[in-house]
Parts: structure tokens; sequence; C-alpha cells
């Protein structure tokens, strides 16, 4: 409308003191001519009093769900990526009792209450589901296992490579290191 500054000044002024407020449902105008103390009276009693600057918006939790526990995890690193779900407890814990916005759960430190912005609502662990997938991972190492006793077989075997030079004590240990760490993990 101008270029004037101080013509935008006055006119950015007048929008201020002529607009409504939320909480009291008067302008700063007219809210002048009003006593202090029940103006005060009425922008507090519409603020929402004990709690708003802890308010919960997401659904209260109920006592048996299960939660995961947020983790702060360090942003500055270069690893932190949203994606990689760092942020949350890979185990869950089910609530054990409600007190006003906070729950307490059985955690990593021990029976403790937490903030519901701490606590993540997550689907209960499919037990069939996490029994065939580990069956599935003892399957794939044992085949594993028998692959790498054939090499060893085979390399403890064999005094000469292919090309006809001698074979190395230190090839016949690291295939021995080798098969030991995978029976290690698969407890056979």
């Amino acid at each position: 409308k101008t270029r004037k500054l101080k013509k935008l000044t006055s006119m950015a002024m007048k929008i201020m003191n002529d607009t409504q407020s939320t909480l009291t449902k008067k302008t700063p105008n007219e809210s002048l001519r009003e006593q202090e103390g029940s103006l005060a009276k009425q922008y507090n009693s519409k603020r929402g009093g004990k709690g708003t600057d802890s308010a919960v918006r997401v659904r209260p939790l109920k006592i048996g769900d299960v939660v995961r526990l947020a983790i702060d995890p360090d942003k500055d690193k270069l690893e932190y990526k949203a994606y990689k779900s760092i942020a949350w407890t890979k185990t869950t814990f089910k609530v054990l009792v409600k007190r006003g916005n906070t729950y307490k759960i059985h955690g990593p430190k021990g029976k403790k209450f937490y903030h519901r912005d701490k606590l993540r609502l997550t689907s209960p662990k499919d037990v069939k589901s996490e029994t065939i997938i580990s069956d599935r991972k003892k399957r794939y190492l044992k085949r594993d296992i028998k692959r790498e006793d054939d090499i060893a077989k085979e390399v403890t075997e064999q005094k000469f490579t292919k090309l006809g030079r001698p074979m190395r004590a230190a090839a016949k240990k690291g295939v021995a290191k080798r098969i030991k760490s995978k029976r290690c993990k698969s407890n056979l």
C-alpha cells in the first residue's frame, strides 16, 4: 500500500490492536478499558490451568498396553538417520500403572514412571513369527557351518595349492577360527 516505513508501522499497529484475542474474546483496545485483575482471571481461566505445558494430544494408554521407550539419540553424529529407528528401544514393555499423564513400566532402569511423550504404543510381538525367523537363522547357520567344514577338510588335507605351492599354516588356522566363531553363534 505504501513505501513509507512510518505509515506501514502505524497500519500494522492498528491491525494488531483491533485483532480479537482467542482467550479473552476482546481486542487490546477494549482490554485497556477493563480492570487488570478481572482480565487476568478471564485470561488464566481459558488457558487450561495445571498441566497445559505438558498437555498430551495422543490417546491415553491403558494398563497392559505394549510400549517402547524413547531414547535420546546423538543427532549430531553422522550415523543418525530417522529411518534407522534408533530413537526408540527395541525391547517392548507393558504398562503397569497409570497416574495422570505418566505411566509406570518395568523398563531398563527398573519400575519407573515415564511421561506419555516418552512412550510409543506398539503391537505385541508375534511369537509365532519370531520362532519361525529364529529357526530359519539356525538352519542357515548349520548349512554355513557344514560348508565351512567341507572347506576345512579340503584345506587341511591338501599339502599343496592348485598352483603347486605348499599350503600355508595360517590358512588352516583361519578356517578353524571361522568355524569356531560360527559354532559359538549357533550354540552347537
